[in-house]
């Protein structure tokens, strides 16, 4: 059981004018959301209710303070009161003045902090936008193993992109071959970038398959251990060259 309990931030922030303030204010109001009641307290003889909390200027900043080695840095005084008036402006919080300090109400926090109130997402029926805590552990693995299959999809849909003569080059130069790029390109310009009966998918296999079986060398020959390509005629090309019969791979 994890201590402290939890707090929920709605995706909906992205479309909310908070999501592009500036960072110590997006900080205060995390910060906020945070430490707001989630149920009714007595502090200091008077009820802060649910979603409230009662804090100073001086304390906020105190509790967001961060290191730099062993220097304490802090958000300035103007900068919290900046972000306290954006959040009220934005409607987001409302503050009462007290002697101590500050009553500040988040709006809507009923709302906004009940799992219930949270549909279902478009990716699949098992996946939560937000959910509690429980049962949300068991749907983050699930939910992960379901968009990766969908990235595989995706992968599988991709479309083949024809490569230049420069990547060709670059590519049979990084891997030391004999292939002759220009012989390569020439080849499968001709069948419309064909394997076998297939359209290609990876040209970069293509160039391994060729650099097995040495096909299109600078000797321009085609060499294999019996000295054919399954008995088929060959195509030729311009210069005479004969074309390697593709085999899929």
């Amino acid at each position: 059981m994890i201590r402290g309990g939890y707090y929920i931030k709605s995706r909906c922030i992205k479309g909310s004018a908070v999501n592009h303030a500036p960072p110590y204010v997006r900080e205060i109001w995390d910060y906020l959301l945070r430490e707001a009641n989630h149920c009714d307290k007595k502090y200091n003889g008077f009820t802060v209710k649910r979603g409230q909390l009662f804090r100073s200027y001086r304390q906020i900043r105190e509790d967001l303070c961060w290191y730099v080695g062993y220097r304490k840095e802090m958000y300035n005084e103007n900068q919290t009161k900046r972000g306290m008036r954006y959040l009220t402006k934005e409607l987001m919080i409302t503050t009462m003045k007290e002697p101590r300090g500050v009553l500040i109400t988040v709006c809507n926090y009923d709302h906004f902090q009940n799992p219930k109130n949270y549909e279902r997402t478009n990716e699949g029926a098992n996946e939560r936008t937000n959910d509690e805590p429980m049962t949300n552990h068991t749907g983050l693995s699930i939910n992960k193993n379901v968009k990766n299959v969908k990235n595989d999809k995706n992968d599988k849909n991709k479309r083949f992109i024809v490569p230049t003569i420069e990547e060709i080059e670059k590519y049979c130069k990084e891997r030391n071959n004999q292939v002759n790029p220009l012989t390569f390109i020439d080849h499968y310009k001709s069948n419309g970038w064909m394997v076998g009966k297939n359209k290609m998918k990876d040209w970069k296999a293509a160039i391994r398959t060729w650099e097995q079986r040495n096909y299109g060398g600078n000797n321009g020959r085609t060499q294999g251990s019996t000295g054919a390509i399954r008995g088929k005629t060959e195509e030729s090309q311009s210069d005479g060259q004969p074309y390697p019969v593709d085999a899929e791979f």
